[in-house]
């Protein structure tokens, strides 16, 4: 994906202030505090352009959308002759993560960085799990060759390196001609059929993700957000995590924590005690960690006391109600500006309107 972009994307998430339910932080003190199975995820003018979840279409749209792709898909198998049944990965499955950004979360899991080490993410108490493909026995009962035609048919033919210009270097994308039903497939044909083609290369808008990707920055350097975000690292140091400049800190030095034990499992260092052993995907012997291991163990109480106190001193000090204030008018200003740039993005990402 375009460099820019995901700079450009990052900005406008954490402006929305998704970045703040995924560090757990996100009680706003401007107002009631969140129930334990409420999240409060804030949004701003920049959702319209960019899928924050107040913005775009309804879940029923996109059910339907979702269920008229997979007609297509059905009668496109049967031209092919084969049998496919709909199926659809996007089914909402409830896990122990849709109550991230509350404190009762924070105070089982932490950020659920090392609390899920040694074990799948929680399903929620009304979850099923993940849907079973009803196309898995079909295929199973193929052979080899068959197989081979039937993923062809469904995702589109391999496509070589030669044929996708990967042999020469110099060639500019915007050369390239478009795929065709060979190479799309059933699948790729029923999503351009029902969503469009999207836009041929985002470089187009490299300018305008360049600049969205200094919002973030802005609103962070404000005096009042900075203000706020003295008084958060106050309330960490009193809470016993001394030395944390920026909200950003705690999930940022548990992850590296959170690595190098993954390290020592990889063998780079001596791994700790492990129950069990698997194959990697590359032959090697991996070792899973050990739910009894010190370091682990100290590594899970330590997240959860850093996001408990990260929740409780979001709130204490304003951080979210200031950060918000301030990204609001921030945002307000930018879509003031650039408007007509945005809409055109916005037209472009969903297939010329």
């Amino acid at each position: 994906m375009n460099r820019r972009l995901v700079r450009a994307l990052v900005a406008a998430t954490a402006l929305a202030g998704l970045s703040t339910v995924a560090a757990c932080g996100g009680g706003n003190p401007a107002g009631p505090a969140p129930t334990d199975a409420t999240v409060v995820r804030t949004t701003g003018p920049l959702d319209e352009f960019f899928g924050a979840p107040s913005a775009g279409l309804t879940e029923e749209e996109m059910a339907a959308q979702e269920r008229k792709v997979q007609e297509s898909v059905v009668a496109c198998m049967a031209a092919e002759g084969f049998e496919y049944r709909p199926f659809s990965m996007n089914q909402p499955i409830e896990t122990a993560y849709d109550n991230f950004g509350t404190r009762a979360f924070a105070e089982k899991y932490g950020y659920g960085i090392s609390t899920f080490a040694t074990e799948s993410v929680p399903a929620g108490p009304d979850s099923t799990g993940a849907p079973t493909d009803p196309n898995q026995a079909i295929v199973d009962a193929m052979s080899d060759s068959e197989r081979e035609a039937y993923y062809a048919a469904l995702y589109g033919a391999p496509v070589t390196a030669a044929e996708s210009g990967a042999a020469e270097p110099m060639a500019s994308t915007a050369s390239m001609a478009p795929p065709g039903p060979e190479e799309l497939g059933c699948t790729g044909a029923a999503q351009l059929e029902v969503y469009g083609a999207g836009p041929a290369s985002p470089d187009q808008f490299n300018d305008l993700f360049e600049r969205m990707s200094t919002l973030y920055e802005k609103v962070a350097d404000d005096p009042a957000v900075a203000q706020a975000q003295t008084a958060w690292t106050a309330c960490m140091a009193d809470a016993g995590h001394p030395g944390l400049a920026s909200v950003d800190d705690p999930m940022r030095q548990l992850s590296d924590r959170m690595n190098a034990f993954w390290s020592e499992l990889d063998g780079t260092s001596p791994p700790p005690v492990a129950t069990e052993t698997a194959t990697a995907t590359d032959g090697s012997a991996f070792v899973g960690p050990d739910p009894d291991d010190p370091a682990l163990i100290q590594l899970k109480a330590d997240e959860i006391a850093m996001a408990v106190a990260d929740f409780d001193c979001r709130e204490s000090s304003r951080y979210q109600a200031a950060f918000d204030a301030v990204s609001q008018g921030l945002q307000e200003q930018f879509v003031r500006d650039n408007r007509a740039e945005l809409e055109r993005y916005r037209d472009a990402m969903n297939g010329g309107g």
